[in-house]
């Protein structure tokens, strides 16, 4: 019977429903919901439904179940690429980040790749420096929640090169407060991205604009 309420109650929240069904194996059925979410309200309210179902259930859990995982993650992309949903799906990304740190770390280390090479290889304005400043702070937050901070380090020591060779890109360096990654207090507010910044569009790697 509360299987039944899970999937045809729609009086109850998302994430609720998406618990029972998760916690009863029904993964198909739990990812189903988050699908109809992105179908019916669109991209934020995926990512709302994503970011609650996942805190609902678990890093424990989902460590668990890697079918779960699997039948989640293609909404899981969409919702970090998503405009306007940065931070709850961030906030996702936050949960499965300890449980498959490589799988979670790779997307956003993509998205860093793609703007990067975007800047380099191209005109830099001032809204496609905002895209790579933003995916340069959201992928420090998924990799202090992966606990890899050391990585970090030396992920963003490697990026710090790279931006600094084309004079378009060094001011990104210096405001997310040089080799520190935004790690010392004077850099905090200087690594706080815009909103503007954050909800820029963002295609998948090697997408055109």
């Amino acid at each position: 019977q509360l299987q039944s309420l899970a999937l045809n109650d729609t009086r109850c929240r998302v994430e609720a429903r998406f618990e029972v069904l998760a916690r009863e194996g029904f993964v198909t059925q739990a990812a189903g919901l988050l699908s109809t979410c992105l179908q019916t309200d669109g991209p934020q309210a995926l990512c709302a439904g994503l970011r609650g179902s996942l805190e609902a259930v678990g890093p424990d859990f989902l460590s668990s179940s890697p079918a779960l995982m699997d039948a989640v993650w293609p909404l899981f992309e969409q919702a970090i690429n998503a405009k306007d949903c940065a931070d709850a799906a961030d906030a996702a990304a936050e949960v499965l980040a300890p449980v498959q740190p490589q799988r979670v770390l790779a997307l956003y280390d993509n998205q860093v790749e793609y703007w990067r090479g975007h800047c380099q290889n191209n005109m830099v304005t001032q809204q496609v420096k905002n895209s790579l400043r933003a995916w340069i702070m959201r992928s420090k937050r998924i990799y202090l929640a992966a606990g890899q901070s050391e990585m970090w380090e030396r992920r963003f020591s490697e990026l710090a090169g790279m931006l600094r060779v084309k004079s378009g890109l060094a001011s990104i360096v210096a405001d997310l407060g040089g080799a520190a990654g935004c790690d010392t207090p004077n850099s905090m507010a200087a690594c706080t991205p815009s909103m503007s910044a954050l909800s820029a569009p963002s295609p998948l790697p090697g997408t055109p604009r």
